[in-house]
């Protein structure tokens, strides 16, 4: 996993392996929950690790952002997946169709993770897009397989962490 350098992109860890590209610019208004973002390429995908600019958060937050992620933007859920402090994944989508769609609804979710992270079709960014929260981090993950814009995320992230993605 790639952290953020202690003072931000200036001393981000850069891999020859992927493309990288690390924006500083200065943030607009509606953009200051992000402190840095890094854009790597990896195959087909584009991931965007985001540094949150506020406290880092928490499972139950977690949980919480991915229900509204899910509720207000996300069409054709089409993975839900968890991850224990070993990496070790487990795919929830058939459980999650089960309950119904309510991620409140699954026993799986009760006990704290180290990952979560919800993928399917952005009415807001008209594109696939996987979301991955770090537990007791200040870190977000993005992945797309189409989106290859900076500008797009930068947004989408503000808005979904103020929570004004729209209704569903």
């Amino acid at each position: 996993m790639w952290f953020f350098g202690k003072h931000g992109s200036k001393n981000a860890r850069k891999s020859t392996a992927v493309k990288t590209t690390v924006n500083s610019r200065e943030q607009s208004d509606d953009e200051n929950w992000i402190a840095d973002l890094k854009h790597s390429v990896h195959g087909d995908w584009h991931q965007y690790d985001i540094l949150i600019a506020a406290r880092g958060y928490d499972w139950n937050y977690a949980v919480s952002a991915a229900e509204y992620l899910i509720h207000s933007d996300l069409t054709n859920i089409g993975t839900l997946t968890i991850s224990d402090i070993e990496n070790s994944s487990q795919e929830l989508i058939s459980n999650f169709d089960a309950s119904g769609g309510n991620l409140r609804n699954l026993p799986q979710l009760e006990q704290e993770q180290a990952s979560l992270g919800v993928g399917g079709f952005s009415r807001q960014l008209k594109a696939p897009i996987k979301v991955i929260w770090f537990n007791q981090t200040h870190f977000i993950r993005c992945l797309s397989p189409v989106i290859d814009d900076e500008e797009r995320i930068r947004p989408y992230v503000a808005a979904m962490i103020e929570r004004r993605l729209g209704d569903k």
